[in-house]
């Protein structure tokens, strides 16, 4: 009695290599595989435990919900605009009341759905999620883009090591979220940015 895994077989006990399957074992051979499967990685799951447990008492786990223990560790599946605005700073000619800034506030914040606005921070952080607590130092920097061309033909470029957005004086907001949505689903690699005129792609 024994099974294969990842290429190598192991006994599911002493001596199984050598002890033919019968029709009247099945049922006791099928029970210890999935014993095996399940344990399989007992001990690097108490590995993980014991890490766990060294920054937060295991003891919490019993009353704390899995979601929320989720939120906490990796942060809200979802962000708060504003939470992002009070970390934003402006360049290349930009400021808050800048007719484009004001449009591509209000797209990403009405416009786009939950799982939009997790693409565009992976797009311009490589992070999928701001901390829970909204506590973060890394400030996000919105500048113009240094290209020429009609700008509501340009997609936007991100730099993810320092948390910026290269962005397009967009004039329309229908232009800007088809340029941003354009941008954070084909761009997803880390810095793999589109450049020049993209009115093909529109």
């Amino acid at each position: 009695i024994n099974a294969e895994y990842m290429g190598s077989e192991f006994e599911l006990v002493p001596g199984g290599a050598s002890m033919p399957v019968h029709l009247k074992d099945v049922g006791r051979y099928c029970e210890l595989v999935a014993q095996t499967r399940i344990n399989e990685a007992r001990a690097q799951m108490e590995a993980v435990r014991q890490g766990f447990g060294a920054v937060v008492p295991l003891s919490l786990l019993a009353i704390v919900p899995w979601n929320e223990l989720e939120t906490r560790i990796c942060g809200a599946a979802d962000f708060s605009c504003d939470v992002l605005k009070e970390k934003t700073e402006y360049q290349g000619g930009y400021s808050a009341s800048d007719p484009t800034i004001q449009i591509f506030w209000n797209v990403l914040e009405n416009d786009f759905t939950a799982k939009e606005r997790t693409l565009f921070l992976k797009f311009v952080w490589g992070q999928s999620r701001l901390p829970a607590d909204g506590n973060f130092s890394d400030r996000f920097k919105i500048q113009g883009l240094s290209k020429s061309g009609d700008p509501n033909n340009l997609l936007p470029e991100s730099h993810t090591c320092f948390f910026t957005l290269d962005l397009p004086r967009y004039t329309s907001r229908d232009a800007c979220k088809r340029k941003l949505l354009l941008a954070i689903t084909l761009c997803g690699s880390i810095d793999n940015d589109f450049a020049g005129d993209t009115s093909a792609y529109a």
